[in-house]
């Protein structure tokens, strides 16, 4: 009966005098009653709330058009009073809010629609009537051109050339089609990427952006494009694998998502943190403002990487309804050549040559002798080049001449196979071995043993059997070592900040370089000296070849290394050396070796006397599981620190992921 008037009172009011507000035409809950939704767990993840570490309950979003209320950011009731004003009182809808300059009641959809639910249809009529004096034709116009009926989370693959992007990358994907019927994939170009990034400027200094990425020095905001876009830069550019999990959203789900991410886009900056609220992150807190029972931060602590954000999202049980893999041109470049025998490798090479083709009486190449196979590496292998190089105009043609040969044979080269590169389950990210690392064991160095024990919140390395990852990448974040001896107690060995590296193949068809980059505080391995330890930052760069299969590399990388203690005369020792290795995945996918020399010279003579250092070791991992291995490592050391006497290490250790 009471809902029968107040339609009653609605319908003449929009006939009756203006000075009738909505506001008094609805009945306002009772203060329990806004207490309970304020509290609720969808209204709280839509203002992107959580509870930092020792601190109470706050949002994330640090731009302060997102909050109406002054207190918004920390105080979900007021905040909640304040969103009813905006859409039940004329004077707050038309106010100018968010960057891109919308009237408030444009500029919360997904907000309006949580309280028309919770709130009944005698406010969303009141809401209505508010909001006609802005028409949000804006909004209106976005959302019908992005025409989104599912939703997927896509996960970039490492960057090589990039350090910042050897964690990989999340987004989103508002599917335009409906589900995963055959017909409806050539529609995924034609949807939009839903990203979150820093805003950095393409010429940053390197140092500049690590230290304000580390420590909240950029705003992070998002942005969205078309998906064709996104795999021409990840895919194409930069060539990285993408991984796409469609996940289960209703129709309503799909639209609240794309309600809420216009919100995001006007008013939800944040500051970026390289290491926890980052883009994988946000995009987390994204989907659970729409999925608030999914909770898909809880337990994140210290870093969200983008590979550990897709198992947050894959353990919900029926989350993801399919897995599609398109693999980067890089990728499907190497799989080409190695679909086809060694003399077809070299007729391959001998075209790709510019000066290597086999020329008819005209000057053209004989492309009429290569064999199906051989024309798609071919074909391939010149795309990957132009990607990565600008192509002369005699590049182009040659191109053209490979795809008429290629037509002619009778059937087109293919744009994006999903199982062009025989995809294996053990390669989807969410199958990679867990992240985080303990390592137990013992050794021997010189005469002194010791217990070790480890500690990293992320470890993948170079022994680790994994093809998640790139073949030849190492990253390593927030590690500490301890040791137990006889000879010094419990002590602190090393506390890595990060670590990594990336390895290639160099060939004619590739000319990726290898480097690697650590920065850690460590105790010095030359010797077990009293005087503490030293900060430590370590750079390389060379060039790797494959020798006896795919699965070995040999690699060389001019190094450079500055340390820091007050051992040295100056304080600090620079270090140019060079770093010689080998780095085998054996027989099985059990067993990994790696093997080093490293030799480095002393320049700035921290002690009396130029002296040289030299380091030798061995390591051989075995697998005994998807989470467990057990490792030894041999290794021999000499320095002017030990006073030019060779130093021995060997060590077991068992490593357990979690």
């Amino acid at each position: 009966m009471v809902r029968l008037l107040n339609f009653i009172i609605l319908g003449l009011s929009l006939g009756g005098p203006a000075a009738v507000s909505a506001r008094d035409l609805f009945i306002q809950p009772s203060e329990l009653r806004l207490k309970e939704i304020a509290h609720s767990s969808e209204w709280r993840k839509l203002l992107h709330y959580h509870s930092p570490f020792l601190r109470s309950e706050r949002s994330d979003i640090d731009e302060s058009s997102f909050f109406i209320s002054p207190t918004g950011k920390a105080d979900s009731i007021s905040e909640l009073k304040a969103t009813l004003d905006v859409f039940l009182i004329p004077e707050e809808a038309v106010k100018i809010r968010g960057r891109i300059g919308q009237p408030s009641a444009c500029a919360f959809p997904a907000r309006k629609a949580f309280l028309s639910r919770n709130l009944g249809e005698v406010f969303l009529e009141s809401a209505e009537k508010v909001m006609k004096q802005s028409e949000c034709k804006d909004y209106q116009t976005w959302s019908a051109g992005i025409r989104a009926h599912g939703v997927t989370l896509v996960f970039s693959s490492a960057y090589p050339n990039n350090p910042a992007s050897m964690f990989g990358h999340t987004f989103l994907r508002l599917d335009r089609t409906r589900g995963d019927e055959e017909g409806g994939r050539p529609q995924d170009y034609l949807s939009y990427g839903v990203n979150f990034s820093a805003q950095v400027s393409s010429d940053e200094n390197p140092f500049k952006y690590a230290f304000y990425g580390l420590f909240g020095g950029y705003t992070g905001r998002y942005d969205l494009a078309p998906y064709y876009r996104k795999v021409n830069e990840y895919a194409f550019s930069e060539s990285r694998d993408l991984w796409e999990y469609r996940m289960r959203f209703t129709e309503p789900e799909v639209a609240q998502l794309v309600r809420h991410i216009w919100e995001l886009y006007g008013a939800g900056g944040t500051d970026y943190y390289f290491l926890d609220e980052n883009c994988s992150y946000q995009i987390l807190t994204a989907i659970e403002a729409v999925k608030p029972g999914w909770d898909l931060t809880h337990g994140l602590f210290l870093s969200t990487l983008p590979i550990e954000s897709v198992k947050q999202v894959v353990r919900i049980p029926d989350a993801v309804s399919s897995v599609h893999y398109r693999p980067s041109l890089k990728n499907r470049m190497v799989q080409s050549l190695n679909d086809i025998p060694g003399d077809s490798q070299r007729k391959v090479r001998d075209f790709f040559s510019p000066h290597g083709k086999d020329l008819n009486e005209n000057g053209r190449p004989r492309l009429h002798l290569l064999s199906l196979g051989e024309l798609d590496a071919l074909s391939f292998a010149l795309t990957y080049e132009s990607q990565r190089t600008r192509a002369s105009d005699q590049r182009m043609s040659f191109m053209k001449e490979i795809y008429a040969a290629r037509s002619e044979k009778g059937v087109i080269l293919g744009g994006d196979s999903s199982n062009a590169n025989d995809l294996r389950d053990e390669r989807r990210p969410d199958f990679s071995h867990r992240s985080s690392r303990l390592t137990l064991g013992f050794g021997v160095v010189g005469r002194d043993s010791q217990w070790k024990i480890g500690l990293s919140a992320f470890e993948h390395d170079f022994l680790d059997r994994t093809p998640s990852f790139n073949t030849y990448s190492e990253v390593k974040l927030l590690g500490m070592q301890a040791t137990l001896s006889g000879a010094h107690g419990i002590r602190l060995e090393a506390l890595e900040v990060i670590g990594m590296a990336s390895f290639a193949p160099y060939s004619v068809f590739n000319d990726e370089k290898s480097w690697r980059l650590n920065f850690e505080w460590s105790r010095f391995s030359e010797a077990p000296l009293p005087s503490g330890g030293r900060l430590h930052a370590n750079g390389g760069y060379g060039l790797g070849t494959e020798i006896f299969s795919p699965e070995s590399l040999a690699y060389a990388l001019a190094t450079l290394d500055l340390e820091q203690s007050r051992v040295f005369r100056h304080g600090v020792r620079l270090s140019p050396g060079v770093e010689f290795g080998v780095l085998a995945h054996l027989r099985q996918e059990k067993n990994f070796i790696q093997m080093r020399v490293l030799p480095s010279l002393d320049i700035l003579k921290s002690r009396p006397g130029r002296f040289a250092r030299l380091r030798a070791e061995l390591l051989h991992s075995w697998w005994m599981g998807a989470d467990v291995d057990i490792r030894m490592l041999g290794a021999v050391e000499r320095s002017e620190l030990s006073a030019r006497e060779w130093i021995s290490r060997a060590e077991v250790l068992l490593n357990f992921r979690f």
